[in-house]
């Protein structure tokens, strides 16, 4: 990871530091968009809802449905971990979420 990247992921924590969990979990939110996956039966086995800076990088990677599963506040509650984990991923990964967080925050994409 190169310095700048570095520098991004600094200001990332420190901009969403006081951000708060939000109704869906990531697996949840990815589960209502998986017609496999049982959508909350992880909420009942385990109520807590981590702070995004608690999320992992195989929690992120696995989950890319959580983009269009979650409700608009849990979205923006998952944002600031996607975009950590683009930084730290986007040349070693080939995950789509690397794809999918750039053209979700970019305003020029049609």
């Amino acid at each position: 990871m190169n310095q700048q990247a570095k520098e991004v992921i600094a200001r990332i924590e420190t901009a969403f530091r006081s951000m708060k969990p939000w109704p869906l979990t990531l697996r949840q939110a990815n589960a209502a968009e998986d017609a496999s996956a049982e959508p909350f039966e992880e909420q009942r086995r385990n109520p807590t809802n981590p702070h995004w800076a608690d999320l992992d990088d195989i929690d992120i990677e696995s989950c890319g449905k959580a983009f269009y599963g979650a409700d608009i506040e849990s979205w923006l509650s998952f944002v600031p971990a996607w975009m950590r984990w683009s930084l730290r991923n986007y040349d070693k990964s080939d995950s789509f979420v690397v794809d999918q967080v750039v053209y979700t925050l970019d305003p020029n994409h049609h």
